[in-house]
C-alpha cells in the first residue's frame, strides 16, 4: 500500500516533482545565493566600466544588528547595480535587498578595516577589480579565517578540464578527505562508523549534495543542477550557462556532465560489498556518462568516484578495466580517496613526501 501524505500519495508527488522539475536554486546555502546575486550585480558594474580597486561585500543574518552604532551608508538600491562598488566594504543581506557601505578610516586596506569593525567573522566576498577581469575570493566563514576561502568565477569563461579538477580537488582537500574535514565544513555526514569502515547511508546523494553548493559558489555565472532527467535516465549533476548568441537570442550552452559514484567495501549496516559489485558500479558509471553525454547534448563529461574502502590502491588499478572505453569516448576519470581518519591522512602526506 503506498504511503499517504495527507490527501496525496508518494507516487503522485514524485510524479508532479518530475514534471514541474527542481527549481535551479532549490536547496542551495544563504552564502550560495549571497555569491550568485553578486555575480549578478558584478556583471552590471562590468558594463558600467567599475573602476580598479577592491570590494569586500558581508553577508548578514543580522543586518540591522550588525550595523546598530556604526558609521555607515545606507545603500537600498545596491543590487540594481548604478553604485559604484570599488574601494567600499558593504554589509548586506543574502539577496541585496539592502545594504549599507562600512566606513574604512585608520585601516591600511579593506581587509583589515572589517577586522577593525569587528565583522570578521561574517562570510565575505572580496572582488579584485585590478586586472583585465575581476577576480574574486569567498570566506566562507569571514576573514579572520583565510584557510576557507573559495575561488568564484563571475564572468562565463569556458571550464577548463584542469580547473574543474583543480576545483574538484580543492572541494575534496578542504571538505571530504578526512571524517573531521566534513564536519568543519557542516557537510551532511558521508560516513556513519568510519573507524570500521561504515558509510552513512546514501553516501553518493550526501556528497551530491554538498558538491552542488561547493560549484554552485565557485561558477556563479553557470548554473548547476542535480538529477536532470534526460531520454536515457537522471544524471547526476549538470553544468551549462544561458547565454545570448550573436543576434541576442537567448540560448543554452550545456558544458558539463558530472556522473558520481562511491567506492565501498562495506554497506552502512556492515554488510560486505565484493570486488564485482564495485567493478558494476564502475561500469554502470561509465555508461551513464556517455550516454548522458549524449542524449543531453553536453560538451564535457566525466565519472566522479569518491573512494571509501579500506585500502588505496590507486587510479590505475580502479579504472584499469574501463580506461580505454573511458578514452575512446572522451570521459574523464577522476577518483579521490578518502581517509578513515586524520592520522591516516597525515600517514598518506608523509608517505607521499618521502617517495617524492
Amino acid at each position: 500500500m503506498p504511503e499517504d501524505f495527507g490527501t496525496f500519495t508518494e507516487a503522485e508527488i514524485a510524479g508532479l516533482a518530475q514534471d514541474v522539475q527542481i527549481p535551479e536554486l532549490a536547496g542551495i546555502s544563504p552564502t550560495e545565493r549571497f555569491v550568485r546575486q553578486i555575480s549578478e550585480l558584478v556583471a552590471l558594474r562590468l558594463a558600467a566600466g567599475e573602476t580598479k580597486g577592491v570590494s569586500i561585500i558581508l553577508r548578514s543574518d543580522a543586518l540591522e544588528s550588525d550595523i546598530e552604532g556604526r558609521n555607515c551608508e545606507r545603500f537600498p538600491y545596491l543590487r540594481n547595480g548604478q553604485d559604484a562598488i570599488s574601494s567600499k566594504i558593504f554589509i548586506s543581506n543574502a539577496m541585496l535587498g539592502l545594504a549599507y557601505a562600512v566606513s574604512i578610516e585608520g585601516a591600511n586596506d579593506e581587509m583589515e578595516a572589517v577586522q577593525k569593525a569587528g565583522l570578521g567573522s561574517l562570510p565575505a566576498l572580496l572582488i579584485d577589480w585590478r586586472g583585465d577581469t575581476p577576480r574574486a575570493t569567498l570566506y566562507c566563514s569571514g576573514v579572520n579565517n583565510p584557510e576557507d576561502i573559495q575561488d568564484v568565477y563571475l564572468t562565463e569563461t569556458d571550464i577548463t578540464p584542469e580547473d574543474l579538477k583543480a576545483g574538484l580537488d580543492e572541494f575534496y582537500t578542504k571538505r571530504l578527505r578526512t571524517p573531521s574535514l566534513v564536519v568543519q565544513g557542516h557537510s551532511m555526514r558521508i560516513w556513519g562508523t568510519p573507524a570500521q569502515g561504515l558509510p552513512a547511508e546514501r553516501p553518493e546523494e550526501r556528497i551530491q549534495g554538498v558538491l552542488m553548493n561547493f560549484l554552485f559558489a565557485r561558477y556563479s555565472r553557470f548554473d548547476v543542477r542535480a538529477e536532470v532527467v534526460t531520454e536515457d535516465g537522471r544524471l547526476d549533476i549538470k553544468i551549462f550557462a544561458k547565454l545570448f548568441d550573436s543576434k541576442g537570442d537567448k540560448i543554452v550552452k550545456n558544458v558539463w556532465v558530472l556522473e558520481l559514484k562511491t567506492l565501498t567495501d562495506r554497506t552502512s549496516t556492515g554488510s560486505v560489498v565484493g570486488a564485482t559489485v564495485v567493478d558494476e558500479a564502475l561500469q554502470k558509471g561509465l555508461t551513464q556518462a556517455i550516454s548522458y553525454k549524449d542524449a543531453d547534448h553536453i560538451n564535457q563529461a566525466a565519472l566522479c568516484c569518491f573512494d571509501m574502502r579500506a585500502s588505496d590502491v590507486g587510479d590505475a588499478d580502479v579504472f584499469s578495466k574501463i580506461s580505454q572505453e573511458a578514452n575512446d569516448n572522451e570521459i574523464h576519470l577522476w577518483r579521490w580517496y578518502l581517509y578513515r581518519s586524520a592520522e591516516a591522512s597525515r600517514d598518506a602526506k608523509r608517505a607521499d613526501r618521502v617517495a617524492s
